[in-house]
């Protein structure tokens, strides 16, 4: 429908215009400055030590990665907006200002016209509703894609603040062995001086020493390395100083011994991956949507169907003859079909094209399904080899404590030699680093089942 005004305008409705022109800009503009102000997001409070469920929190908010995909998302529910929009009639308006040989220039009746417009379609053989439900399942797949986001990014922070923690014990134990090992030294210089031992048992020790001192250099070298790398996986900037919560998990199972155990066998876990992982949802989607995309090439053939209309009133005549407006007005409708005839085959390629779409996709599904089999099955193989270590480290530490104790006690009777003695150290030092490391990668393989299952972040 088309309403056309024809309207005299003055300089002074210009003039009120442009003031409400400049008042609009500049709220436009203080709109967005406010509106980019409220983007930017302020530091977190990093006052007090984090547990990890506060990174994986702050990661969530923070993190690059999350945002983008948050955005994505309300991209795909506008589009979504949009398809439903179709539905609906087009409304749109316009205004000219002309002049010819003859009318004058001026802000007159004669040089001003005004137009409202509407049009609907009526029929377009089914082409609006696979668009909205292209749109929901582009939505959809936002959804599982931030979903699948989350997921990953937890699995991140698990991994660098474990690897955190992990440093950090590691860093405390080379303390202590480095003190047991300047112990050493001090104590083998004792029994040289009163002629218990060589010098040669000097040099054995303070081999030990710097071999420690050394391990110190690496261990505190890869403890600053987690520390910068926990935060950019937040989302912070690399040199925001983090301070974690005191570790308890590791004191309380090198007191108990204790862990549980995953229960669920190999078959029910590479079923519940398949089940629950975004992946194959998001592709099965993917799926639907190409075989929309090809339902939509083949109903390019078939008819579309338009209604349109106008009403039009002459103002400008009505102004001066308001007596007869039936004399002023005037109004039509119609109807339009139209389809293609010839179109040198762009219409079957474009069936054939969606075809080949829809198998490539298809062929992708199958990889993907195989690929995320293989990844269940690994992380679960995985956690079960985590287990295992984790269990033998244990009897690792027990072992070789008992035999320091034994070997500490035969050399202060001068039944063993101080190499047994400083064997006996190294093995329970290393035992000790092979339970603290054997420790986090069971934690660590912990989340990457989940995640291999689909398990969803908090």
């Amino acid at each position: 429908m088309v309403i056309l005004f024809m309207a005299a305008t003055t300089r002074r409705w210009a003039s009120h215009s442009q003031r409400w022109g400049i008042g609009i800009a500049a709220i436009l503009l203080a709109a967005g400055i406010a509106t980019a102000q409220d983007t930017t997001r302020d530091m977190p409070d990093l006052s007090q030590p984090l547990t990890l469920d506060d990174c994986i929190e702050l990661a969530l908010q923070y993190a690059t990665n999350v945002r983008t995909a948050e955005l994505s998302l309300n991209s795909s529910e506008i589009g979504v907006s949009d398809a439903r929009a179709a539905y609906l009639p087009s409304l749109s308006t316009s205004g000219r200002y002309f002049a010819n040989q003859n009318l004058d220039f001026g802000f007159e009746r004669e040089n001003v016209d005004w137009s409202v417009s509407a049009d609907y379609l009526l029929w377009d053989s089914g082409r609006r509703k696979i668009t909205l439900d292209q749109a929901n399942l582009d939505f959809d797949s936002a959804e599982l894609a931030l979903k699948r986001t989350k997921r990953d990014l937890v699995l991140n922070i698990v991994q660098a603040y474990y690897r955190v923690l992990e440093a950090q014990q590691l860093t405390d134990l080379d303390q202590e062995l480095l003190a047991v090992s300047q112990g050493n030294v001090n104590q083998v210089q004792a029994f040289v001086d009163v002629g218990r031992s060589i010098e040669a048992d000097i040099a054995a020790v303070e081999v030990r020493l710097a071999n420690d001192e050394l391990r110190i250099l690496n261990d505190e070298n890869a403890l600053q390395t987690a520390l910068a790398n926990l935060p950019v996986t937040m989302g912070l900037p690399y040199n925001t100083p983090l301070t974690l919560a005191e570790d308890r998990e590791f004191d309380i199972y090198a007191q108990l011994g204790q862990i549980n155990r995953y229960a669920k066998t190999l078959d029910e876990t590479v079923n519940l991956a398949l089940q629950q992982r975004q992946e194959v949802v998001e592709s099965e989607l993917n799926l639907q949507f190409l075989g929309l995309s090809r339902k939509r090439a083949t109903l390019d053939r078939l008819p579309r169907v338009t209604a349109s209309g106008d009403y039009s009133v002459d103002l400008d005549g009505y102004l001066d003859d308001r007596e007869n407006f039936q004399n002023h007005r005037s109004w039509n409708a119609g109807v339009n079909v139209s389809f293609p005839i010839f179109d040198g085959g762009v219409t079957r390629r474009a069936v054939e094209r969606a075809d080949l779409n829809l198998e490539r996709a298809q062929e992708q599904h199958d990889s993907l399904v195989r690929g995320i089999a293989l990844e269940a099955q690994n992380a679960y193989l995985s956690l079960l080899n985590a287990e295992k270590r984790l269990q033998i480290s244990s009897v690792q530490v027990r072992n070789a404590r008992l035999n320091l104790d034994v070997t500490r006690e035969r050399y202060q009777q001068e039944v063993a030699i101080l190499l047994e003695l400083l064997d006996a150290q190294t093995q329970f030092g290393q035992a000790t680093v092979n339970q603290v490391q054997a420790f986090y990668d069971y934690k660590v393989a912990q989340r990457e089942l989940d995640r291999a299952i689909g398990k969803e972040a908090p």
